[in-house]
């Protein structure tokens, strides 16, 4: 085999690894892991489903690796706020924005997470567990710092964390029924992204806060 032909190679196995997490992503989120079969995924990535066993060693090896890949990147972008020496309402505040940056750059995930979250997670694998436990970790961590700042209030980080990551989870997960809603005659408008994640920012952290923000 000559090097041109090695590099056609290389390069055709890469976009079949692509095109199979970029259809399994879209097949899962809209059918869930049950509900999706190999066929589909292999269907609509235009090749034999062979090569989901031969790439990833079958469905829920593909599942997870989605999952790892997003997590993989989460961490990547809160790496920064992670060892952030600024003040805890700082850091409170780029989280909130870079998980919402991260959930409107894939909206494939939010969708797979309220799935995942509805099926008792049953479908993640136990290495994958630490990875989103991580997030808990991080907000504990700037709350606990805003505590010793004298800023936050002293509270149970797992209710503000799932108050927080809930509501944006659930926001962009919900983008169907929100351009529904916004023709509808509500009492308010339906906010758009940034005015929702601004909001969002402002509920949290006033309802933090040791004094009014």
């Amino acid at each position: 085999m000559t090097e041109g032909q090695k590099g056609k190679r290389r390069r055709d196995t890469v976009a079949t690894r692509e095109a199979l997490l970029g259809a399994a992503t879209e097949l899962f989120a809209e059918r869930g892991f049950d509900g999706t079969k190999v066929d589909q995924i292999a269907q609509s990535a235009g090749c034999n489903k062979a090569m989901i066993s031969y790439h990833f060693g079958g469905k829920k090896s593909l599942y997870n690796e989605i999952l790892a890949g997003t997590l993989n990147e989460a961490h990547e972008r809160f790496h920064e706020i992670r060892y952030s020496k600024a003040p805890a309402d700082d850091r409170l505040r780029d989280f909130i924005f870079a998980f919402a940056d991260l959930a409107a750059t894939q909206p494939a995930l939010p969708v797979m997470v309220i799935r995942e979250v509805m099926s008792g997670g049953l479908h993640i694998d136990a290495d994958l567990l630490p990875r989103f436990l991580e997030l808990f970790k991080l907000v504990q961590e700037i709350i606990d710092q805003g505590v010793r700042e004298g800023t936050f209030m002293n509270v149970n980080s797992y209710v503000t964390h799932m108050s927080l990551l809930g509501s944006l989870v659930f926001f962009f997960a919900t983008k169907q029924i929100r351009e529904l809603l916004a023709a509808a005659p509500l009492p308010s408008s339906v906010p758009e992204v940034r005015e929702f994640v601004r909001d969002l920012e402002l509920t949290i952290r006033r309802g933090l806060a040791v004094e009014p923000v």
